[in-house]
């Protein structure tokens, strides 16, 4: 995996970097939410953030 971002990386010329970082957030807030994790903002953020995860609502 390490091989994979240095070769993007050098591919890129760095800007994988910034690319895997979004990724990872992303699949970070995710696995948290469907852990358990609540988000505690105004229902209308919560909804964008839902649509933007792919998360429906129950």
């Amino acid at each position: 995996m390490a091989a994979l971002h240095f070769l993007f990386s050098f591919i890129t010329i760095g800007l994988w970097q910034l690319i895997a970082a979004f990724l990872h957030n992303k699949q970070y807030m995710t696995r948290m939410l469907e852990k358990g994790y609540q988000l505690h903002d105004d229902q209308a953020r919560m909804d964008d953030a839902r649509t933007s995860l792919g998360i429906v609502k129950l």
